[in-house]
């Protein structure tokens, strides 16, 4: 059982420091703080069947209680923000000849030279725990890497997902944005939270590290053997008129006008153990309620 309040975070990207008392000081001071309520029980089994292939089933009742503007339309058409889901999430994983390292509690993968794969079927349970939803979402999603030889290595994820019924904002799809001055690798890291909310959607994103490819060509930064590499993170999405019609959107959220894209380079192994990135949105030019460039560190 799990309660908490703490600032939203809209998905399960990467998030430094997230649940860290001390995530309000490294915070952007000029983008408002989302807070929410959450109280949360949860039951997960896992079972792996043969090497590489396993299936899990997760329970979830949750109610949450946001302290900002967000809304939708109760079935007595009420406008409303409190929120009580029940949901089951039967998911199903390979990674082919996945290697792991034991102890005796735990288990830590090694990873895999091949893709893993992962798909998720979920569905809203009403009246179970006072849940009011009832819906079935699918989402799929790919991650893999390959090698270019003395050009360095690629790391890729593609993910891709839609959701079946009327469901609140805080339910939704919403990718998750940085707000934070540190780099998170799995976050839109020009992107604010809940941004952008969608029942469709697909992303990309691509991590390429050169090895040192550019920069052992330059005599003195050779012998400081820094790396250098490459992101690119791109997101489409949309959300059906139903859903439109079921929630109000607050000002400044909505599923993104066009595809977004975010791009940047890197500079790490800087003593050792530091990473700076230098990131551009490069979409949506027209709004100035965004931060187009950053500067963001990592260890």
């Amino acid at each position: 059982m799990e309660l908490k309040t703490k600032p939203v975070s809209s998905n399960e990207g990467v998030t430094f420091g997230e649940d860290n008392i001390l995530s309000g000081f490294y915070r952007r001071r000029d983008t408002p703080q989302k807070i929410i309520k959450k109280k949360k029980i949860r039951g997960h089994y896992e079972k792996d069947w043969i090497w590489g292939l396993s299936n899990s089933v997760t329970f979830t009742s949750v109610k949450m209680q946001p302290l900002f503007d967000i809304y939708y339309y109760n079935q007595h058409d009420s406008l409303v923000s409190d929120i009580n889901n029940t949901e089951l999430d039967f998911g199903l994983r390979f990674a082919y000849r996945e290697k792991f390292l034991f102890d005796n509690y735990r288990r830590y993968s090694l990873g895999t030279n091949y893709p893993v794969i992962n798909f998720h079927y979920k569905m809203g349970i009403p009246d179970i725990g006072s849940s009011d939803f009832k819906y079935t979402a699918l989402e799929f999603s790919i991650d893999d890497y390959f090698l270019l030889g003395s050009f360095g290595a690629t790391d890729y994820s593609i993910k891709a997902g839609k959701v079946y019924g009327n469901l609140p904002t805080l339910l939704l799809e919403s990718p998750p944005g940085n707000e934070t001055y540190f780099m998170n690798h799995g976050n839109f890291n020009l992107m604010n939270e809940y941004e952008f909310v969608m029942d469709t959607y697909a992303e990309l994103f691509l991590t390429h590290s050169f090895h040192g490819f550019f920069l052992n060509k330059i005599p003195l930064i050779k012998k400081l053997k820094w790396r250098e590499g490459f992101t690119g993170k791109v997101l489409w999405g949309d959300i059906s008129q139903n859903n439109r019609n079921f929630m109000r959107l607050p000002s400044g959220l909505d599923a993104p006008s066009q595809t977004y894209a975010e791009v940047g380079f890197n500079i790490y192994n800087i003593l050792k153990f530091l990473r700076f990135d230098f990131s551009w949105r490069v979409t949506q030019p027209g709004r100035t309620d965004v931060q187009r460039f950053k500067i963001l560190g990592s260890f």
